[in-house]
């Protein structure tokens, strides 16, 4: 749930939230479809406040994420950080994570509520190492700022300019008033994304300073459709224990060369001999496709695939699918189609994120 302070500043802005869910989630706040546009025209800010916060403490706190994750965290510094995949002894997803430092900590932020199986997971593999692990997630807020103008909406709030980073993203630390404020950046506009993560105290007023600066509130209605737009993968869909981080397109979250890791040996097998059997691609259809119905995805008349997230942008006047497909017809512009009762429907693959 979110702090009172950001539970207060999301009703100022008109937030409706679904009623009928265990944690009731920000649906939207008046205005979906301008909602989900202004995420490509101008820049949205997106309350967080149930993804996992993970904090680690201790002088081998760098070794022990170092031999959990997929990347090497060892390249991680106070201005830079990292994306990682955790996976299990069979190398298929636990979570995607993103790894930054913060003074003697090192932070482990992952996906919606995983926050204590995050931590589980982690002190099952501990065994003599000096370390606290720690669920900061009900302690720290982290709001996402992402669009054209995201980075100039952070900077009126915090007060900091990040640079562009390769092989991960740059990392600084403002200030929202009196309180710390750690952001952290990747991929360019539109799809540019700051993450920011704050007590839960000063997350209201972080959220009020956004908008102030020109970003629109938006909720989980619009962000579905985004996030297939810009080809963000999510836990429970994408991310799952059905896929291995090459399938999913994580390669970057990937390291070949640092030392062992929970999962390596079948990882570096699947790249070393080729044998990944499916990618995570895009698939575009007509906009009169309903969503729902773009299921099983073919091409002549061989089964190639599957969606497991679908969409239907206004902006691009499409139907959107993030689909697995087998890696031999896993290229863009590899004609495809789907089934809508009896009804063939033809579409294309496609790169991610969609353009």
């Amino acid at each position: 749930m979110p702090s009172p302070g950001l539970d207060q500043a999301l009703a100022r802005h008109h937030a409706v939230r679904d009623a009928g869910t265990p944690v009731p989630r920000v649906q939207h706040f008046g205005d979906p479809a301008g909602e989900a546009s202004a995420a490509f025209t101008r820049g949205v800010v997106r309350e967080q406040s149930t993804h996992a916060v993970i904090v680690l403490r201790g002088r081998e706190r760098v070794e022990f994420v170092n031999r959990m994750c997929t990347n090497d965290a060892t390249r991680v510094t106070p201005t830079f950080g990292i994306g990682a995949a955790l996976t299990s002894a069979k190398g298929k997803l636990v979570d995607l994570a993103r790894i930054a430092a913060r003074g003697e900590e090192l932070l482990l932020l992952g996906s919606a509520g995983q926050g204590a199986a995050l931590k589980a997971w982690l002190e099952k593999y501990v065994v003599m190492e000096e370390l606290a692990i720690v669920d900061a997630t009900a302690e720290e807020s982290r709001l996402l700022a992402f669009g054209p103008q995201a980075a100039a909406a952070v900077q009126q709030a915090i007060g900091v300019e990040l640079a562009p980073a390769d092989g991960g993203f740059a990392v600084a630390q403002g200030r929202c008033d009196a309180a710390p404020v750690l952001a952290l950046g990747a991929g360019p506009a539109p799809f540019h994304g700051i993450e920011l993560i704050a007590p839960a105290a000063a997350a209201g007023a972080l959220f009020d300073r956004l908008v102030a600066g020109g970003l629109t509130p938006i909720g989980e209605t619009a962000w579905s459709q985004v996030r297939v737009e810009a080809g963000i993968p999510l836990h429970g869909r994408e991310i799952s224990d059905n896929a291995n981080p090459l399938e999913a397109g994580l390669l970057n979250a990937v390291s070949f060369n640092k030392g062992c890791y929970i999962g390596q040996e079948v990882v570096a097998r699947l790249n070393s001999y080729a044998k990944v059997q499916r990618l995570l691609i895009g698939a575009r259809f007509p906009a009169a496709v309903e969503p729902a119905t773009v299921q099983e995805i073919f091409w002549d008349l061989l089964r190639v695939g599957h969606a497991t997230s679908t969409t239907r942008s206004p902006r691009l006047d499409a139907t959107l699918a993030l689909a697995f497909i087998k890696n031999e017809y896993a290229k863009p512009g590899t004609p495809v189609y789907t089934v809508r009762q009896g009804e063939r429907i033809d579409g294309v693959l496609c790169e991610l994120p969609f353009r």
